[in-house]
């Protein structure tokens, strides 16, 4: 998930939780775009399938749509293995 994104859902919820940004880690942008890269970065190398959360107009999916995305790539991949 893109780092505006996440930063977006982290501040609603621990503010709607605790009235406050408590988790350091979760409130430093700098540290979320560091993690996100790695990531990516792993994700690549590995050849691993990359799943977006957000649409392009930047509008979190639903997890039943990321279900949807996870199932097809996995079918996607299996097809390939037995079927070439």
């Amino acid at each position: 998930m893109p780092v505006e994104k996440s930063i977006e859902l982290v501040h609603a919820k621990y503010v709607l939780k605790n009235g406050t940004d408590k988790d350091i880690h979760k409130a430093d942008s700098n540290h979320l775009q560091n993690a996100y890269n790695v990531k990516i970065e792993v994700a690549i190398i590995r050849a691993l399938i990359i799943i977006d959360c957000v649409y392009k107009q930047c509008k979190i999916k639903s997890i039943d749509n990321i279900y949807i995305e996870i199932v097809f790539s996995i079918s996607k991949t299996i097809s390939k293995i037995f079927y070439g």
